[in-house]
């Protein structure tokens, strides 16, 4: 499992390890698998983060089900940088798994992050209520919802995303 703060690297490694066919992947992001049971709009918006608790074994048996229909016997790797916030929850699904992990000076990564809010591309969540970050489409957050996210509402954008750096490492 490929982890690490989004804009950190993570895109570049996964496309370089997912050439091997020694490994199976799933196609993109698997956002859906992750989150069918535990996604934030479930879980009163609080954050991304998920413990060993949260893998109840009907969540344990659907996602790894969802990643055996498209890798069978070969290992799996996966690139969701989301799951940074989830290490305990991923390690209790599959207890063999491997991680690797990227760190990005939080300097160029929190810059990468900022400017990337500020474009139209990106959109993680189409939020129950509109933020007031300056600079940022108030509809939508974009990357990991850290614990406490909701306090940084009002911005500034900088803010968000040293905290979203400083979360996922």
């Amino acid at each position: 499992f490929i982890i690490g703060a989004p804009r950190s690297g993570t895109s570049i490694l996964f496309s370089v390890l997912r050439s091997s066919s020694a490994l199976a992947h799933w196609p993109g992001e698997a956002h859906e698998v992750w989150e069918a049971d535990h996604h934030p709009a479930l879980r009163g918006w609080e954050s991304n983060a998920l413990d060993a608790a949260d893998a109840d074994p009907e969540t344990v048996a659907r996602i790894r089900r969802s990643f055996f229909l498209v890798a069978g016997r070969k290992r799996l790797i996966d690139k969701t940088p989301r799951n940074a916030l989830r290490v305990p929850f991923v390690d209790a699904i599959f207890p063999d798994a491997r991680f690797v992990f990227l760190m990005r000076d939080g300097r160029d990564n929190v810059n990468s992050l900022i400017n990337a809010w500020r474009t139209p591309r990106y959109r993680t969540y189409l939020l129950p209520e509109p933020h007031a970050i300056p600079g940022a489409d108030p509809q939508w957050w974009k990357f990991v919802l850290y614990p406490g996210w909701k306090l940084d509402t009002q911005g500034p954008l900088e803010r968000v995303c040293a905290r979203q750096w400083v979360a996922s490492n």
